[in-house]
């Protein structure tokens, strides 16, 4: 498989990407690698709803929405059951007929849907169409198709690895600007009242229970009464 295709999936710069982003570059991917299909598409669904996340064509949009009026059809199959599902011939298929009829009056002669694992809460399936009959009968073009979805499968994972960290690095961040806060609040009361760290805190704490507000709000408030009573520079100085 060409190494600067699919592959490339696994080397995205995820925070300029989205979900959908990645979903299009999977269907494009796919429809360069495997040349004997002519459109590609990826389907989502999440519970009842169902569409076409990305597709290079017209045809592959409008096929797909079709299987979603009928409410059956290979791409949904394989989305739900998490099997590759192949439909050599479409002017022979009996498992999904009126699906089947369409796709043949549309040129599209045989289809190939694979699962793509995008987590508990969606479904997904990379689906190829193609003109030829039997075009997707060989393994080999199955397993590269199932290549493609799990390199997606991979990236979007991934995208919710980032999300995660960035969330949990934000947190750490505004925790220790919380704690400076908090230190240098208690600085101040000692500084002004003469208490120790224990009984700095303490008086923090009991501002904090009786205003019902967080400790770091009431430090930066702290804070910033002390910045605006201080003299402005030059203030109170005598001049010649």
């Amino acid at each position: 498989m060409d190494s600067e295709g699919v592959d490339a999936l696994g080397r995205l710069l995820l925070g300029s990407e989205s979900v959908a982003s990645v979903l299009h570059r999977a269907a494009s991917y796919a429809q360069r690698t495997l040349p004997v299909a002519e459109e590609a598409s990826v389907t989502l669904t999440t519970g009842p709803r169902r569409a076409s996340a990305a597709w290079t064509g017209l045809m592959a949009f409008e096929l797909d929405e079709c299987q979603y009026g009928l409410g059956y059809g290979p791409c949904l199959e394989a989305a739900v059951t998490g099997r590759a599902v192949v439909i050599s011939d479409t002017a022979t298929e009996t498992r999904w007929p009126a699906f089947a009829e369409l796709a043949a009056r549309q040129g599209v002669a045989s289809t190939l849907s694979v699962p793509i694992p995008v987590g508990d809460s969606a479904q997904a399936a990379l689906n190829l169409y193609s003109t030829s009959t039997a075009a997707f009968d060989d393994p080999l073009l199955v397993s590269k198709a199932m290549h493609t979805a799990g390199q997606a499968a991979a990236a979007i994972a991934n995208m919710h690895d980032l999300d995660r960290a960035r969330t949990e690095i934000a947190n750490l961040q505004l925790a220790l600007e919380s704690r400076a806060g908090i230190e240098q609040a208690k600085g101040i009361l000692m500084a002004i009242h003469g208490y120790d760290a224990d009984k700095a805190f303490e008086v923090l704490s009991h501002r904090s229970q009786n205003s019902n507000r967080k400790l770091r709000d009431i430090a930066a408030e702290m804070i910033d009464q002390v910045v605006r009573e201080q003299p402005a520079p030059g203030a109170g100085t005598d001049r010649a």
